[in-house]
């Protein structure tokens, strides 16, 4: 017998040897071990444009009214997931708070390109009604536009 197969086995020959000695001695519990962690945050992807081709038309339709009567300039943060069953998890921070509950509501009726997976769409609505920089003047109108996040 060479002696790498010697010392082989009598590593074995004693990892047995105390395996059954701990056994025999009641410490045979294992100790638990507890790992805990959080997932990566989840990037959002800011193309809106590829899930939901008509959201800067539908935003305005829909938010033209509360602009025009509300007359606050300001860009608030929108997030929502598209998931096969439509728009979910829709939320809306920062900028006038007026504007929060009627983007939310205009974004939940969005029609988007459904994903299996749940896309998560991130981007920022800049509002500006009539009369402020960026928008139509005396016109009556207003400025309901995406930018980059």
């Amino acid at each position: 017998m060479n002696t790498h197969t010697h010392t082989h086995s009598v590593f074995l020959a004693l990892l047995a040897a105390f395996g059954a000695a701990r056994a025999q001695s009641g410490d045979a519990a294992l100790q638990r071990v507890q790992i805990s962690g959080q997932r990566p945050a989840e990037i959002a992807r800011a193309d809106v444009h590829a899930g939901c081709p008509d959201i800067v038309n539908s935003l305005q339709d829909a938010l033209g009214g509360t602009v025009l009567r509300e007359r606050a300039a300001g860009t608030t943060r929108l997030q929502f997931r598209v998931k096969d069953n439509g728009t979910t998890q829709v939320s809306a921070s920062g900028g006038p708070i007026a504007y929060r509950l009627p983007l939310r509501r205009a974004v939940a009726m969005l029609d988007c390109a459904r994903h299996e997976d749940g896309q998560l769409f991130s981007v920022m609505v800049r509002f500006t009604p009539e009369g402020e920089a960026g928008g139509q003047g005396n016109t009556g109108t207003h400025t309901v536009a995406l930018l980059a996040p």
